[in-house]
């Protein structure tokens, strides 16, 4: 028998014996008060037994297919897939490999706890998992409105924007390499925060966005650590390294901001 009918059982028999007392007229207030309280916490335990139970690691691999299961024997093949299948307390591993043009979107969200996961890991050529826009457009993995979502070990290059947080919290993005963003001219940002709150954004690299590697627009309690931001691109080199514009209480911590263009093509930011 399974925790969830456990705990639906003790419930009904707990709760027989309340509605017994109520039917013998001996109810008093201090019962009705403890019949609200054991249902608040019944509630509240079906719902942590139910993300208990059905949080899952699944894989995806360059091997796999859509149409499987996700377990480690039959991966998926997208993480533009995973991403739609992912919930609060699952596990995405995402085997090393060029995944091509992949525009990744962020279904579901994570709660406190709980959160869902995407997490890269070495193929055997010793690769990282990398989504390539080719064009540089549209975005590379977005989130919009979502909450407890961490994503690791996954590069991305060549869209317009790398990664895209729109009205999310409690994000975490860490050991990602995020470059080469945007066509010509004020295009192309590495990491955009839009009104998205208290995130982590730790032992990232971003280089080479045409407008801005990290802008954080209206965007609080945001922590930024350990993380790299630099140009190199002579022909279209990058206009800020970070801006934080309108925003509050966020911290910048053991981050290196560089001009790495030995010609130094722009007096930049």
């Amino acid at each position: 028998m399974s925790a969830k009918a456990v705990i639906l059982l003790v419930a009904l028999h707990l709760l027989g014996k309340t509605s017994f007392r109520r039917k013998s007229k001996m109810a008093t207030q201090p019962t009705r008060q403890i019949s609200v309280y054991l249902m608040v916490a019944i509630v509240i335990a079906l719902l942590t037994v139910n993300h208990a139970a059905y949080a899952a690691t699944k894989y995806v691999s360059l091997s796999g297919n859509d149409n499987w299961s996700g377990d480690q024997g039959a991966p998926w093949r997208t993480i533009t897939y995973a991403a739609t299948q992912a919930q609060a307390g699952d596990t995405i591993r995402i085997e090393g490999g060029n995944y091509g043009h992949e525009h990744v979107v962020i279904s579901n969200s994570g709660i406190e706890g709980s959160h869902i996961i995407l997490e890269g890991y070495v193929n055997g050529s010793d690769e990282l998992p990398l989504i390539d826009g080719q064009d540089r457009t549209g975005n590379g993995i977005y989130l919009g409105s979502k909450s407890y979502v961490e994503i690791k070990n996954v590069n991305v290059t060549q869209y317009q924007y790398g990664i895209y947080a729109s009205y999310s919290t409690y994000v975490t993005l860490d050991g990602m390499d995020i470059s080469s963003l945007g066509n010509t001219g004020w295009d192309g940002f590495g990491i955009f925060w839009w009104y998205s709150d208290h995130c982590n954004i730790r032992n990232c690299a971003v280089t080479d966005a045409g407008a801005v590697n990290v802008w954080l627009r209206y965007s609080h309690y945001n922590f930024l650590n350990n993380c790299r931001l630099y140009y190199t691109n002579t022909s279209n080199p990058t206009d800020y390294n970070l801006v934080i514009g309108y925003g509050h209480d966020n911290t910048i911590q053991n981050c290196l901001s560089q001009d790495q263009d030995p010609q130094n093509s722009r007096s930049g930011h």
